[in-house]
Order: C-alpha cells, then structure tokens, then sequence
C-alpha cells in the first residue's frame, strides 16, 4: 500500500489542471495499451489496429508535412473531442468539490484510493 502523508494545507494547495497534458496522456495511454486490464480491452483492440498508421515521430527533427513539429504549436494542441472530454471531467471533479470535498474528488481519481485522516492510501501490487 501506498501512503502519502498530507497536511490540511496540503490540501488547501490541491488543483487540478487547467489544460491537458498531452505528454502524460500518451505515457499513460501506452501504459494502457501494455497492460491486460480487461476494462480497456475494446480501447487497446482499437488504439493497436491504427497505431502503426497513427504513430508519428515527435520532437527534434520531427515535421508534420513540410513544417517542423514544435511543442506548443497548433499541431500538438489537443483536438475538440479531447478538450471536450477534458473540460467534462475538470466540470464534474469541480462539482465533487463543492458537494462532498477535496478528498472526493481525489478518491474518484482511481478506486484504490481510500482515506485515513489525512492520509491518502493507494492500493498497489508489485508486478
């Protein structure tokens, strides 16, 4: 089990993003795309069939059609369904807030998370 030791203004700091991170959703879609996780089966079968055409190289001396592929630029800007997905989520996480506290909008972040006072508990298993 993991613990992670907060303080009142620990929580007071807590935030949630602004604006997704493209980044660290790729990581942990690749994440996904590796475990066996039953509950993303259908989503791994899709994402798999169009990963060799879907993946491009990003970064240094990457372009998208004749142009350069920059970080921050139009192309690495999250697309409509994304920010509307996105927007959804941080509504619904504000939502938790107001109604029911900081510490349920962290516990629906994934159903291993649990409480003891302050202490955030997650459930993890050595793989």
């Amino acid at each position: 089990m993991l613990r992670i030791h907060l303080t009142a203004g620990d929580l007071l700091k807590t935030r949630f993003a602004s604006q997704p991170a493209p980044l660290v959703e790729t990581v942990l879609g690749v994440a996904a795309l590796q475990r066996r996780d039953p509950v993303f089966r259908g989503w791994r079968r899709s994402a798999a069939a169009r990963l060799p055409t879907a993946a491009r190289p990003a970064g240094a001396g990457a372009t998208i059609g004749d142009r350069p592929a920059v970080p921050g630029s139009a192309h690495h800007r999250p697309g409509p369904r994304i920010m509307t997905a996105f927007r959804s989520e941080l509504a619904w996480r504000s939502r938790l807030i107001t109604e029911l506290g900081i510490q349920a909008a962290l516990s629906a972040l994934h159903p291993s998370i649990s409480w003891n006072g302050t202490v955030m508990q997650v459930e993890a298993t050595c793989e």
